[in-house]
């Protein structure tokens, strides 16, 4: 039989106890790699700012090397900004499942809760081409805020009663054209309507690429008239958490939003309530007199684009 020696035999129970150390002490303080996997794969390091936790769904981030996408791993937003594994863990760093030595881009997306395809859904939420160094700033491409305006007007063109302050559609009525200067949603995104009543209550207004078109909801909407061929809605029946209609969205608090949502084949992963990406926003003014003055600015602002960091190491 060899001789083993006294000296390799204590390296190894070092090298063993140490790594066991470090294992422990990560499971205890839920601190892991996105994938905990072998050392096959390639470290990457990501730093995001200002993106919101998903309350259905998750993001997982890609590494695009020539025509392929590697996932380097699924995660989520905690409140404070940490990242975390869909189990709940903080995330440390993640690893791709297989060695990457090269990169041209970055690319963070949402998927859906039962996403098993291996494949990068088309809402490219944040992105960004690697440098030199297989470094890159990470930002949402898809649509530029610096090309979106709109007007909206407060009406209830479904109603018995059209002149009341219980509707916002996104149109002219004068010239019978839309009122958003918007181009069309690009391919894994819609656009979406929203007044958020008394400040509490989202309520949709229906999504919609085109916005010279009407939108895909009309459940809130009145019987007495045809609707306008553009995106909007009355808040007249089938209203959620025991609200009557007509709902009269001039109280002082209610506020209106276009916001920017991910889709996969006419779905939203991200759910039912309004996503983060809300470039338009304005508080419905109180007490509007429809007869007199009843169309209005809304506001532009970039402060719900997230942004982040990523490195290949």
């Amino acid at each position: 039989m060899p001789m083993i020696k006294t000296s390799n035999v204590k390296r190894r129970l070092t090298k063993i106890v140490s790594l066991s150390i470090a294992t422990l002490f990560l499971l205890a303080t839920g601190i892991v790699p996105a994938f905990g996997q072998s050392s096959n794969g390639t470290r990457v390091d990501l730093d995001i700012a200002n993106l919101e936790n998903l309350e259905e769904g998750h993001y997982e981030g890609w590494v695009v090397d020539g025509d392929e996408r590697i996932s380097f791993g699924k995660f989520n937003v905690r409140s404070n900004g940490d990242l975390e594994t869909l189990s709940g863990k903080r995330i440390k760093h993640f690893e791709t499942d297989k060695d990457v030595d090269d990169v041209q881009d970055f690319e963070i997306t949402v998927e859906p809760d039962d996403d098993d395809d291996g494949k990068p859904s088309d809402s490219i939420i944040l992105e960004g081409e690697a440098d030199s160094s297989n470094k890159a700033d990470l930002e949402f491409e898809a649509i530029d805020f610096d090309d979106l305006k709109g007007d909206y007007i407060v009406k209830a063109p479904t109603f018995t009663n059209p002149d009341v302050p219980a509707g916002v559609w996104f149109f002219d009525p004068d010239d019978n054209e839309s009122s958003l200067d918007i181009p069309d949603a690009p391919k894994g995104w819609k656009y979406e309507g929203w007044v958020v009543y008394r400040n509490q209550v989202p309520l949709t207004t229906g999504r919609f690429s085109d916005p010279n078109g009407p939108d895909d909801f009309d459940g809130f909407s009145g019987d007495a008239n045809p609707a306008p061929p553009f995106p909007g809605q009355d808040y007249i029946q089938n209203l959620p958490l025991g609200l009557k209609g007509p709902l009269l969205v001039d109280d002082g608090d209610s506020r209106i939003a276009l916001t920017i949502e991910p889709d996969i084949d006419g779905t939203d992963p991200s759910g039912p309530l309004p996503f983060q990406l809300a470039p338009l926003t304005d508080k419905i003014p109180e007490n509007i007199d429809v007869d007199e003055d009843f169309d209005f600015r809304m506001n532009r602002s970039k402060k719900s684009l997230p942004t982040g960091r990523v490195q290949l190491d």
